[in-house]
């Protein structure tokens, strides 16, 4: 009885069936291909971002290095390295913080040397053309007051933005010391 049902097929379909499921097999097609371009679309879209945001917390790590490495005996190449990495903007705001000159000369002063090691970097915040970074940085610290080295752990929260040049530090948000 099994053969005799296995063996009523239809000897052929009609035209119109096989045109309703051809139409049906390109419909399908079409929607599977749709979704797979969209679906790569967004990826590239995903990386593209987080290949630039990546980008952001390398230039903060460097930068967090440049600020806390800093010698009275390399003072101008030191200072040069920050530059390279910021903004008008934080220039700016830095030469003021920090009285320029007069800062520069206290370094000398002391004979004040300084050595930041990044500990970690994460992007915080991250916009098409501004980025948040939160970066830990141990930094040794030694003048010709101290007895000894002082080690320290700092958190700064960095902000960039987006250049022509690429990221650069636009504004140094905080530098909070972290007790051990």
């Amino acid at each position: 009885m099994l053969d005799q049902l296995r063996r009523i097929e239809p000897k052929h379909r009609s035209a119109a069936s096989l045109r309703r499921l051809k139409i049906a097999f390109a419909v399908v097609t079409a929607l599977l291909l749709t979704v797979i371009l969209f679906l790569s679309y967004q990826l590239y879209l995903s990386n593209e971002a987080a290949n630039r945001g990546d980008e952001a917390v390398a230039v903060a790590r460097e930068f967090s290095t440049h600020i806390t490495s800093i010698s009275h005996v390399t003072l101008e190449k030191d200072m040069q390295e920050i530059a390279e990495v910021s903004t008008t903007n934080f220039l700016t705001d830095f030469q003021e913080a920090t009285g320029g000159d007069r800062y520069e000369q206290s370094l000398r002063e002391v004979e004040a040397t300084s050595n930041g090691k990044v500990i970690s970097a994460a992007l915080d915040s991250f916009e098409d053309t501004t980025a948040t970074v939160v970066v830990i940085v141990e930094v040794t610290s030694n003048n010709k007051t101290l007895e000894q080295p002082k080690v320290e752990t700092r958190r700064l929260q960095i902000s960039l933005r987006r250049t022509e040049a690429g990221w650069r530090v636009d504004h140094l948000d905080s530098a909070i010391a972290i007790e051990p």
